[in-house]
């Protein structure tokens, strides 16, 4: 239950580029602390990715409901997503205004990567709930599809791995960044 770095290449510098991948969930207000607490320095440029796919909209279509509408309703789950999204980044950060917000219109897993492969990110860091080994194995990840997919380092962030007690300002991290993860993978 701790932060796990997936190394896939070697390390040159601090990371710069920083794409956050939130789903609404608490345990996305868990990635956000641990991106600020582990890896988010003063010269680090953040981007929060929220990939969304409006339910029912494949059903409107297959019903005869007009493109029109279908656009409207999903402009409008848009719009919900991204209000969303700025209220969890104002209640699990130190200042929300330093995160820039891409909308991704399309499943978890393909919108992620989708955007990481335009932004080309130092690392990619996304909250997983960890299910356990049967119910991945029937249904599948986000993180597993993300991870094997990416072509940057992907840091991990299981439920339950950082409290909020034990979140600590970008200013306190520059201290312990020697070791900030219990664990790296090289080469995953």
């Amino acid at each position: 239950n701790a932060p796990v770095l997936f190394v896939k290449h070697r390390p040159r510098e601090t990371f710069r580029k920083i794409l956050v991948a939130l789903d609404l969930s608490e345990i996305s207000g868990l990635a956000l602390r641990a991106t600020e607490s582990l890896v988010m320095t003063p010269d680090a440029h953040a981007v929060i990715v929220h990939a969304y796919e409006p339910y029912y909209e494949g059903t409107m279509a297959y019903a005869g409901v007009g493109s029109e509408a279908i656009g409207a309703y999903g402009q409008a789950w848009a719009r919900n997503a991204k209000s969303a999204v700025v209220d969890l980044l104002e209640r699990h950060t130190s200042d929300s205004t330093r995160y820039d917000i891409v909308m991704q219109h399309a499943r978890a897993p393909a919108g992620i990567v989708k955007v990481a492969d335009r932004m080309h990110p130092d690392l990619l860091v996304m909250g997983t709930r960890g299910y356990g080994r049967v119910k991945r194995a029937l249904l599948g990840s986000t993180a597993n599809q993300v991870l094997a997919a990416a072509g940057c380092d992907v840091l991990i962030v299981p439920d339950g791995s950082l409290r909020a007690s034990e979140h600590r300002s970008p200013q306190t991290t520059r201290r312990h960044r020697r070791e900030p993860f219990n664990e790296i993978i090289p080469g995953a």
